[in-house]
């Protein structure tokens, strides 16, 4: 019997230049995630869906171990969603991506003990990692925390914890969900750095019927 891996990490995504360099972005974030996993000795699946796809444009899937020849192949889930999906379940033809449908997609296929849903750009903190590694994450808990957002340098620059951690490089405050201020005095379980800087990290009870 296969050992199930400590984390799923769901992404979703697709090639449509979001953001104006949204491969960019993504396979720099990632490129570090996967280096402090590594480094962790936490082992862990990637799990990615390609959400409706552009015909014209060049799958993610098919440039990623190009540019990051360093992922085990055998660890990484592909899951591309046909656009017909899209235009099902879309109610507004302005929205041309759903993301939370993408990322059940990738979730009810994970294999992980825990799974972390996450978008393709945000550097995951140190506690994060610590915790991950420690095995001290409690299971039927929902985990949750506030995102910074940085300035990063320029594509060319090594990215490293200096830089995440460097609040002269803040882009602003902090991105905090209501449910979880409401949350804040209670069970608080460390630090984090997560979206692109520091932040806290909290956990939440859930009761599944």
């Amino acid at each position: 019997m296969v050992t199930p891996p400590v984390v799923s990490l769901v992404l979703t995504g697709r090639n449509d230049g979001y953001g104006g360099d949204f491969i960019a972005r993504f396979f720099r974030s990632l490129r570090f995630n996967h280096q402090q996993l590594t480094a962790r000795g936490i082992a862990y699946e990637l799990v990615f869906v390609e959400w409706a796809p552009p015909s014209d444009a060049r799958l993610i899937r098919d440039q990623i171990f190009d540019a990051l020849p360093e992922l085990d192949a055998a660890v990484c889930s592909w899951y591309v969603v046909d656009p017909r999906y899209q235009e099902v379940l879309s109610l507004n033809p302005r929205l041309e991506y759903l993301e939370f449908p993408a990322k059940n997609v990738g979730v009810r296929r994970a294999r992980g003990r825990f799974v972390l849903t996450s978008n393709c750009d945000v550097y995951f903190g140190r506690r994060i990692f610590d915790a991950l590694a420690a095995g001290t994450l409690e299971p039927r808990v929902l985990y949750r925390a506030p995102r910074h957002d940085l300035t990063l340098p320029a594509e060319r620059a090594p990215l490293d914890w200096s830089v995440l951690e460097d609040p002269r490089n803040l882009a602003g405050p902090a991105h905090v969900p209501a449910a979880l201020r409401r949350q804040l005095p209670a069970r608080r379980t460390g630090r984090a750095h997560v979206g692109e800087v520091g932040l806290r990290l909290h956990q939440v009870r859930l009761v599944f019927v």
